[in-house]
């Protein structure tokens, strides 16, 4: 059995391969900038080991937060303890996206769902990426960044009153609950970005419109204009933000006159096709 896992702060997507028969089972998502080993080992047992009909002899990880060999080895122990006679190989979303949008071919490609991230890949390799400052610092264009955009525009008188309404009939937005929400956990840009599903629901709107051309705008500017090639090279998208809002992200490309690539919620169709065809 060959597992390739595609994992997020939202959820995890683990894709069961046997005899070339495939099934999907989905779990809570994984990020070792905010869980342990431990952590990851419990949500394993609770909510895939049900689900599976035999153990896996080797495993693809890709993950959201595994940008550095310490973190990586905090996935790779939860793997290993759960399933000590698979091989496992642990990698960084980034690449899981590289490799489900370019294959083999050079490109640019750029993650915005939860959190954000890009890098320019040759074909093979992650050969350059403006670096990722994550939920606090950076993540522009992504839902931590446009849900706290959303909460700020809320809070601070902003919003127009159509908007508010609406917002409020959508969420408690008493101040007590949200700021209880995002500091009483320990995966905040999660809490954080479930609100950005407003915008998505209401992007036709001037405001929110507006508020997602300047995301974006920043996203590109501050990231894939940096990249040698941008001009020429296909930029390709994956995560549910740039999905569900492409047609704003888009208009802005085009005002930058950059090259359309592929766009996709997720990259497991992709991974799959990679691995699959002699990649593994």
């Amino acid at each position: 059995m060959l597992l390739i896992a595609d994992s997020g702060s939202t959820k995890t997507q683990w894709e069961i391969i046997v005899n070339g028969n495939t099934s999907s089972v989905f779990t809570t998502g994984t990020n070792p900038f905010y869980q342990t080993s431990e952590d990851i080992i419990k949500i394993i047992h609770a909510e895939l080991l049900p689900q599976l009909k035999s153990l896996p002899d080797k495993i693809f990880f890709y993950g959201a937060g595994i940008s550095q060999p310490d973190k990586q080895q905090i996935v790779k122990n939860a793997l290993q303890t759960v399933f000590p006679n698979a091989e496992s190989e642990v990698e960084h979303d980034l690449l899981a996206a590289a490799r489900a949008t370019c294959g083999k071919t050079f490109g640019i490609t750029c993650i915005i769902g939860t959190g954000s991230n890009t890098c320019l890949y040759d074909g093979s390799n992650i050969v350059d990426n403006v670096p990722n400052l994550g939920f606090i610092l950076g993540d522009e264009g992504s839902g931590g960044y446009f849900g706290r955009k959303l909460l700020q525009a809320y809070f601070y008188r902003e919003m127009p009153a159509d908007l508010k309404k609406a917002l409020e009939a959508k969420h408690d937005m008493q101040r007590d609950h949200v700021l209880n929400a995002v500091h009483g956990t320990n995966m905040p840009n999660q809490v954080v970005a479930s609100y950005a599903g407003f915008l998505t629901d209401n992007n036709a709107h001037p405001y929110i419109c507006n508020m997602l051309q300047d995301g974006f705008h920043e996203f590109l500017e501050r990231h894939v204009l940096k990249y040698e090639g941008h001009q020429t090279l296909p930029i390709h998208f994956i995560g549910s933000i740039a999905c569900l809002n492409q047609t704003v992200l888009f208009e802005v490309m085009e005002k930058l006159k950059l090259k359309r690539g592929i766009t996709l919620k997720s990259p497991m169709e992709g991974l799959m096709q990679y691995h699959l065809s002699g990649n593994s």
